[in-house]
């Protein structure tokens, strides 16, 4: 990567030909709500040593920003149901700490009513869990429904929490004595130490996805400072709205087992260096992206479903992305991604769409095929070709697997298994559309509804789309007429979902039905 955005980003990992053409990093491990998390947990986190910058975008490089592990409220909530890979006594002793005190700070008249009611938290706040699957408490996540429900990614240090745990009294004394400096006056070395025994950079999970994308949207937002300042307020809305009981709850739990055990909270606080992309990418679809996500954030949803399309709609903004990125990088016109909804009896435009699936699949492939050859050193005599297709399998799997695996998990790829791929769309992804492109309370009428869709996303689905496709090479545009009945089962679909309205034979309309938030 030759330039870079943002200057001081990270840039790890050059050698892989991914992370030179699409940036550090797109990963294959991250789920899809941890794309959405790692973005959230940039914007709110402080982006100044003095915590200054909380929800809110960077204003001035060099990017960094500034998290804090919430170990009480994230143990609290995870611990007794995840997978244990080292027993740390430690930690069952602070599980069972937490838990004590808490029930301390409770107010009933029996022991049995105050378990009651910190059973009834530690559920309510378990019904929220976004990423459990087979790993560690402090590598589980919640939807991210307010601040502190977001939390930071943690690996623990076992090696040196166990060193502390089967030490001497005299190593311990040494340790304390080595470690006071670095916590404040008057509070817990040991139980500070413990709290922040963890390695907070290593990208494992939150493996800089998230920061790709926020890094997409800035270099569009610091030269708009209008729309900059509107999504700013419809992101804080987001997190704030409605979400005050939540809040309230998780920084009882957090700041009574903070202040009970008295671990200096300034010392838990760990600077991120943010990922890079290069510099000049994305910025056609980081300026529709900015666009789409203030409308869809305009709406008035019900929080759990807002947050859920929204981590949709930002992995089908990514797959975007890729595609953009490898059409500049391969000097390509538009790649069309042909819709197939499923028509009965279509089944051209079903073998057009697997047709665009493997077109865009190849150039992705071809992009990275070619970066490996761009980067080959021409006074090496010979090249190793074994090292190069470990660095293409590599590479594949930080875009081509992404764009597929994901696509498929939010149903814009089909089939799930088996042959003849092809995009398509879902119930969510068309909600997501239709409020991220269709004014609260608007409406547009079809056509010039599709026609959005294809200058946003290049979807294909009507045959006015077809016509406009400009590979002409490989486009048969005399087949346009077999996307009449795409267009019809499209709008079958819109109007199942409860996006349109037929106001004749031959006029309908997207309505968006959702009324717009009012943030004051």
């Amino acid at each position: 990567m030759k330039v870079k955005y943002p200057l001081n980003g990270s840039c790890e990992n050059l050698e892989n030909p991914a992370i030179r053409i699409y940036g550090n990093r797109f990963h294959n491990d991250q789920s899809l709500y941890e794309y959405l998390i790692e973005f959230l947990l940039v914007f709110s986190s402080a982006k100044a040593p003095d915590g200054t910058g909380e929800m809110s975008f960077h204003s001035d490089e060099p990017l960094y920003y500034y998290v804090k592990p919430r170990n009480g409220l994230r143990r609290f909530i995870f611990f007794d149901q995840a997978k244990r890979t080292k027993r740390i006594p430690g930690d069952e002793r602070a599980n069972e700490s937490i838990k004590g005190i808490l029930l301390k700070h409770i107010e009933a008249d029996k022991e049995s009513e105050k378990e009651e009611f910190l059973s009834a938290v530690q559920d309510l706040f378990r019904g929220y869990a976004a990423v459990l699957k087979n790993r560690s408490w402090c590598a589980q996540a919640l939807l991210p429904l307010c601040p502190e429900m977001i939390f930071c990614e943690e690996m623990p240090n076992d090696k040196k929490r166990l060193k502390w745990e089967k030490g001497s009294e005299a190593d311990k004394a040494a340790f304390r004595k080595k470690y006071s400096g670095d916590v404040a006056a008057g509070y817990s070395v040991e139980d500070t130490f413990f709290d922040s025994s963890f390695d907070l950079t290593r990208h494992n999970f939150l493996a800089r996805g998230g920061e790709v994308f926020y890094l997409h949207l800035l270099q569009v937002l610091k030269d708009d400072p209008e729309a900059k300042e509107w999504l700013q307020l419809l992101l804080v809305n987001l997190l704030t709205d409605k979400s005050s009981d939540f809040s309230q709850l998780a920084n009882w739990i957090q700041g009574t087992w903070e202040k009970e055990k008295n671990i200096d909270p300034n010392h838990l606080v760990t600077k991120m260096n943010i990922g890079c992309i290069p510099a000049g990418a994305y910025l056609k679809s980081g300026k529709f992206a900015v666009e789409e996500l203030t409308c869809f954030l305009s709406n008035e949803l019900h929080p759990v479903k807002r947050v859920e399309l929204l981590a949709k709609g930002i992995m089908l903004q990514i797959m975007r992305m890729q595609v953009e990125q490898t059409e500049e990088y391969l000097f390509r016109e538009r790649l069309p991604w042909i819709i197939d909804m499923r028509s009965a009896g279509n089944k051209t435009v079903k073998k057009l769409s697997s047709q665009s699936f493997i077109r865009i699949s190849e150039a992705i492939m071809s992009a990275i095929n070619q970066e490996i050859i761009n980067s080959r050193d021409p006074h090496k005599e010979g090249y190793d070709l074994t090292e190069e297709y470990k660095l293409f399998v590599k590479a594949r799997k930080e875009s081509l697997d992404i764009f597929k695996s994901k696509g498929k998990e939010i149903q814009c790829i089909i089939p799930l298994n088996g042959p003849d791929e092809r995009f398509s769309i879902s119930e969510d992804v068309i909600k997501f559309l239709v409020l991220s492109l269709v004014p609260a309370g608007g409406k547009m009428d079809l056509d010039s509804f599709l026609e959005k869709l294809y200058d946003h996303y290049s979807f294909v689905i009507g045959p006015n789309e077809y016509k406009r496709c400009q590979m002409t090479d490989e486009l048969d545009k005399g087949l346009s007429d077999s996307f009449t009945s795409n267009k019809v089962a499209f709008q079958k679909f819109l109007k199942d979902a409860g996006f349109l309205r037929d106001l004749s034979d031959a006029t309908s309309i997207v309505v968006n039905p959702y009324k717009g938030v009012e943030i004051e």
